[in-house]
């Protein structure tokens, strides 16, 4: 993208605007200044157009890259596909008073998909409990 180099400029220029410091008027601190500074000060007009055009570059290349469709710099971007049913279990769950499974042991539903986008696992219960895990191959 054109316009991340730009950006570390715009941050710097930001400071430099908000700690330059003031010229100042009276004689004798004004001759000091001219001593440290010889070039005379800094123009905040030139600084504030600076970082106001670093800012109006980064913007136009940020619209440029997110309102281009992507087939012009030659992206082929690809459809999501649908998670694909794999298996479905219905498991019985006793508490621990019952010994052995029985006709009034409760069932849980479950199904089980597989995401080809991810590849992972979904598992998904008839309660509404959902987990996603890592397919193994």
């Amino acid at each position: 993208m054109l316009t991340l180099p730009l950006l570390p400029t715009l941050l710097l220029r930001v400071p430099l605007v908000l700690t330059s410091p003031l010229v100042p008027y009276n004689g004798q601190a004004r001759k000091q200044w001219q001593q440290l500074y010889p070039g005379g000060n800094v123009s905040m007009r030139r600084t504030w157009t600076l970082s106001l055009g670093g800012a109006l570059i980064f913007l136009a290349g940020y619209l440029v890259a997110h309102w281009m469709p992507a087939d012009l710099f030659g992206v082929q971007l690809r459809q999501p596909k649908d998670a694909r049913f794999s298996h479905g279990l219905v498991l019985k769950v006793r508490n621990e008073k019952e010994a052995d499974f029985s006709a009034t042991t409760k069932r849980y539903g479950l199904e089980v998909y597989y995401d080809e986008n991810t590849d992972c696992l979904i598992y998904i219960t008839e309660t509404g409990s959902i987990s996603v895990v890592r397919a193994t191959k």
